[in-house]
């Protein structure tokens, strides 16, 4: 009979000091990356595909970049930090652009607080999307729950 394994894959705990906070990344322009901007996601395409409305209004596909697609997940709503390819906009191929990062709404909050984004652009009411107005349901009073 073999030996009884001791041990064996242990569920990780974690403690709320562990929590890590990362460091709040700014747009600016550099070399290496070209002009990066902010922007919210409006749609996700698939295939790591999203469609972002910058602060100007354009709406660009947006790839997330390596890196992120193993760490962060993106969705409807999201504050993003995204840098435009500007190799391919002299191309022809204007609108397309790299998601670099994903912010939390607490860091949301920061950038509206340090007035790097203004305050409307980013709402947490972006990510419901197409849900009616209260005003447009209509409520029966006059409902007989007997003769239902």
């Amino acid at each position: 009979m073999p030996k009884k394994k001791t041990g064996g894959a242990r569920r990780q705990i974690r403690n709320a000091a562990d929590v890590r906070t990362r460091e709040l990344v700014f747009a600016e322009d550099t070399p290496e990356l070209g002009k990066t901007d902010y922007g919210v996601v409006t749609a996700v395409l698939g295939d790591k595909r999203f469609s972002v409305k910058d602060l100007q209004g354009v709406v660009r596909v947006a790839k997330a970049r390596g890196a992120m697609r193993r760490g962060q997940r993106v969705g409807r709503g999201d504050l993003v930090l995204f840098s435009a390819r500007p190799f391919e906009e002299t191309g022809g191929r204007v609108g397309h652009a790299d998601i670099l990062t994903r912010y939390t709404p607490e860091e949301a909050r920061k950038l509206v607080g340090y007035e790097e984004i203004p305050p409307g652009f980013y709402t947490t009411t972006d990510c419901a999307g197409d849900a009616p107005e209260l005003d447009d349901v209509i409520f029966d009073d006059n409902l007989d729950i007997d003769n239902i």
